[in-house]
């Protein structure tokens, strides 16, 4: 926590859900079989309890999944900001 940083709620804005989320990306046009040995890999190592454990302890809960998944929460991610940054009215800072 940092104390002196409003959260959301105090700010006013009660309904805003927001959570971070840690992803490895690869360049567009990786090959597929490049892109799956990592996705593999990545998910194997979030297996190990020592470092399931760590991640946990620091607020980043585990939650590995396919490039496809992955791709179906970024969208959802996308549409709902761009529904709030319309809502709110946000505008860009120059």
């Amino acid at each position: 926590m940092t104390p002196n940083i409003p959260t959301l709620v105090v700010l006013g804005y009660e309904n805003l859900v927001m959570e971070n989320i840690y992803v490895l990306l690869a360049p567009k046009g990786t090959p597929r079989p490049i892109v799956d040995t990592l996705n593999s890999l990545v998910r194997r190592a979030l297996e190990d309890p020592v470092l399931r454990e760590r991640l946990t302890n620091q607020g980043a809960i585990p939650k590995p999944t396919s490039p496809e998944g992955l791709a179906e929460v970024m969208a959802r991610d996308s549409a709902y900001f761009e529904k709030i940054v319309r809502e709110l009215k946000i505008r860009p800072v120059d």
